[in-house]
């Protein structure tokens, strides 16, 4: 997967804290928000937050358990409105 990645030119992962990465894909016009790919690494959580726009996540690889006890797979989709408060935690290996 990383040389499919390196090829796409999406191999300049930023480190955003101990075990978060972010991979910019496109900055959305008038500052309507952002599209990324998000690495996780288990067992890293990320802290109460509230979303100031919608969030659509597609998870690729791996699980994440979210602040409601669900668990999200490869292929799960989960949609967060705008306010939406919440946390998350990279599980699995």
């Amino acid at each position: 997967m990383a040389q499919a990645l390196e090829r796409a030119g999406l191999a300049d992962w930023i480190p955003e804290g101990e075990g978060k990465w972010s991979l910019p894909i496109q900055f959305l016009p008038d500052d309507a928000g952002w599209v990324e790919l998000m690495r996780l690494s288990p067992g890293t959580r990320l802290g109460l937050h509230r979303h100031t726009g919608e969030v659509h996540a597609l998870t690729l690889a791996g699980e994440r358990r979210l602040n409601d006890g669900r668990v999200v797979r490869p292929g799960d989709y989960i949609h967060e409105p705008a306010g939406n408060v919440d946390w998350g935690e990279g599980t699995g290996t």
